[in-house]
């Protein structure tokens, strides 16, 4: 009986030692994401409800891209796919894509101004949501929801006072604008 004793012993161990060597592993291959990651844990917004008309509070929990005042994209999307974008702090689109501060708008674009924050274009840029008609034998369409976190002193604001937000000199995409302070 003794025998028996002796070698379970070093078994259970083993046990043990394989148990905690693979709760590390777990640990240390768990991607940073489930942990908050600021690019795809959730953000607020406030979204309009066609059916009771009113604005309601929901949450995006994908990925997205920040804007911050040193990533300020001038290529906002993608064709044919949709693509959200989050605006934390200020940030100044300046003179930088040749003559004007322009972002050129792809596909569906969601933009979420987080409350505080403001996103400025130099005059005379503003946002470019190109023509849906373009190409029409791809299907595609173009266009810019922009969503607020509140509706108070607080809410976000975009100023693209030069070109604005939409077309320069014809046709333009859907533009919706769901919040924010837009001047």
């Amino acid at each position: 009986m003794r025998a028996s004793r002796e070698n379970a012993k070093p078994t259970l161990m083993r046990r043990v030692l394989a148990c905690l060597v693979s709760a590390a592993m777990v640990v240390a291959f768990t991607p940073v994401v489930a942990w908050g990651d600021p690019a795809t844990s959730g953000v607020k917004y406030l979204d309009w409800d066609d059916i009771n008309k009113k604005l309601v509070e929901t949450s995006y929990t994908g990925a997205y891209t920040e804007i911050t005042e040193s990533n300020t994209p001038a290529t906002w999307g993608e064709t044919g796919k949709t693509t959200w974008y989050v605006v934390n702090g200020n940030a100044s689109f300046g003179q930088t894509i040749g003559y004007d501060s322009i972002a050129t708008v792809y596909g569906d674009v969601r933009l979420i101004l987080t409350d505080n924050c403001h996103l400025s274009f130099a005059n005379p840029g503003g946002i470019e949501v190109e023509d849906n008609n373009s190409d029409p034998s791809d299907g595609s369409t173009n266009s810019l929801t922009i969503y607020a976190q509140s509706t108070g002193s607080s809410m976000g604001k975009l100023s693209a006072i030069g070109q604005g937000i939409g077309g320069y000199g014809g046709d333009c995409g859907t533009v919706t604008i769901n919040g924010g302070v837009i001047a």
